[in-house]
């Protein structure tokens, strides 16, 4: 007597370009199959992929699919005869908000209602490392009062797939904002293909001998780009440039009143 049996054979392929940074494209396929000699039905196929794949659609052909609503990433698929299959293609992007050395895995799993010949065959992995840039600048800068200064954040290597973000504000110290120097914040951005951005700062003049003072930069919130602790501060001196008196000798002559007067 011959054993009617279903025997399912999922296959995963990743492709994506031969740097995998934030906002890379990403195709994810699943091939899958009835290699058995007979009917599968009440097919279920679930899908589990890393949400750092973001912005995903899906295409697919051969057999027909129906999502479901109990599981997530999960399809009905049609029953399928000896032979037959479908192909379910995912395509998407590396989030752009990535900022450090990430692996990106996706999983599939098809089970059916028939004897199943070889159960321990209707799993599939993919995955892969994808990296972030990193971000670099300087953690002092000194400028003359009454001056500008610039600081340069750089990457190591450029992203020409999506830009890097940082935010960034100044922190008064012993110098006070807009009596030193002119507060900023906002968020710094380095485009696509590019490696750096400056940011200016200004300084106010005064008149006043005071010698240097300090205040803060401080960067947060870095996207797109791995943002070490000990990078996050940048402390900016003001140096003086009003001049101490001159030493000397003052001299004090005594008052002379005249008798009656």
């Amino acid at each position: 007597m011959e054993l009617w049996a279903v025997d399912f054979r999922p296959d995963l392929m990743l492709t994506h370009p031969p740097l995998l940074l934030p906002g890379a494209p990403v195709t994810v396929t699943l091939a899958f199959a009835n290699v058995g000699n007979g009917i599968a039905q009440q097919i279920l196929l679930t899908q589990t992929i890393s949400p750092a794949l973001v912005n995903a659609t899906i295409t697919h052909s051969g057999a027909a699919i129906t999502p479901t609503q109990s599981v997530s990433g999960s399809w009905a698929v049609a029953d399928l005869v000896p032979g037959e299959g479908g192909i379910i293609t995912i395509t998407g992007v590396i989030s752009p908000a990535v900022i450090t050395t990430t692996l990106l895995t996706a999983q599939a799993q098809i089970t059916t209602s028939n004897f199943d010949a070889q159960p321990d065959n209707n799993r599939a992995q993919a995955s892969l490392w994808l990296a972030a840039p990193l971000f670099s600048l300087n953690t002092t800068l000194a400028i003359i009062e009454g001056n500008t200064g610039t600081i340069t954040i750089t990457l190591d290597a450029p992203n020409p797939y999506a830009a890097t973000h940082v935010e960034y504000a100044t922190v008064a110290g012993t110098a006070v904002s807009n009596l030193d120097y002119l507060p900023i914040s906002g968020t710094l951005t380095i485009p696509p293909g590019a490696t750096q951005a400056p940011l200016t700062l200004v300084t106010l003049d005064d008149d006043l001998v005071e010698g240097a003072e300090q205040f803060m930069l401080l960067f947060t919130n870095p996207q797109g780009a791995w943002l070490a602790p000990e990078l996050r501060a940048t402390a900016v001196t003001i140096l003086d440039n009003d001049a101490h008196p001159a030493p000397g000798y003052w001299l004090y002559l005594p008052l002379a009143m005249r008798a009656g007067s």
